[in-house]
């Protein structure tokens, strides 16, 4: 890791990479299966795994003057510090007697009624990126499920996986969250849930008002950043094997025919247009695929 902590009295701003950094990780995996043969013909399965853990870092070599919210040590491995995103600024009135916006990039002239108003976490009437709170939700899941089954009928083989992440929070896509992104007159589907002056004393936090420059909203916040949880059917496959007294004759071990089926079904809280798992707009989303085929074996 890099210092960072290092007196200006040495004449650099930083120093080569050095093996000083501590963490902690532990948790917990467990397995369970059972399997019943009911008779010769069909027999069931079913399995169920579970693992969590818990990281921290111990030490980050962080500043001892440095304020206890922007210091690495004691919070999860790869956490994100964000702004806390508490509510809709109602008035002009609201944006010049509250903590004033000195975000990089965003200039106080540039705030506007039903942009998103951030907490001035260390209260020093400026709202900066020393306002930036680590989350106690990360972007990788600590906690997974999967339940796996399938039965056997004669020669009839049913099998399916069923996986879940849990505790996953990753940041929106700006293409799925705002109205007109890079200036295409585009509109989201809930545009009419936008902040209006007749929204204005609504509780908590409402969707920004309609805009073309969306700064303000757009910074990494609590309100972009998002349960991305989800459960997913994995894989099911069914398959046949032909009877080996059939294929004795013609010097085949084993014959099967199946059908194959991967990313079934996904049940997400998230836009159905973003696929949970690959996280938006980055990458290529996970594909639904159907297989069919022969396995033989001599």
């Amino acid at each position: 890791m890099t210092r960072n902590t290092v007196p200006f009295w040495m004449g650099i701003s930083s120093l080569p990479a050095v093996n000083m950094g501590e963490t902690k990780n532990h948790g917990l995996e467990v397995s369970l299966d059972w399997k019943r043969k009911i008779n010769n013909d069909f027999s069931y399965n079913i399995g169920v795994d579970f693992t969590t853990s818990e990281n921290r870092v111990i030490f980050r070599d962080d500043p001892f003057d440095l304020d206890e919210h922007l210091k690495a040590a004691g919070k999860p491995i790869g956490t994100q510090s964000r702004f806390i995103a508490v509510g809709n600024y109602s008035s002009i009135d609201d944006i010049f007697n509250y903590a004033q916006t000195a975000i990089s990039g965003i200039a106080t002239n540039q705030v506007i009624p039903g942009d998103l108003a951030y907490i001035d976490y260390n209260g020093d009437g400026i709202i900066n990126a020393n306002d930036n709170v680590v989350t106690e939700q990360i972007n990788y899941p600590l906690t997974t499920f999967s339940i796996r089954g399938g039965f056997r009928y004669k020669n009839w083989n049913l099998s399916l996986l069923i996986y879940t992440p849990r505790g996953i929070y990753k940041n929106l896509p700006v293409q799925y969250l705002w109205d007109f992104p890079m200036s295409n007159v585009k509109a989201q589907p809930n545009v009419n849930e936008s902040w209006t002056p007749d929204k204005a004393t609504d509780k908590g936090i409402v969707r920004p008002g309609v805009r073309l420059n969306n700064a303000q909203n757009n910074v990494e916040s609590t309100y972009r950043y998002r349960d991305y949880s989800y459960v997913r059917l994995k894989n099911v496959e069914l398959n046949y094997s032909v009877p080996k007294r059939l294929l004795k004759q013609i010097s085949i071990e084993n014959l099967q025919w199946y059908l194959n089926g991967n990313n079934l079904l996904t049940f997400s809280t998230l836009d159905k247009r973003i696929d949970p798992e690959t996280g938006g707009d980055g990458s290529y989303p996970i594909v639904r695929t159907y297989t069919t085929g022969i396995r033989v074996t001599f």
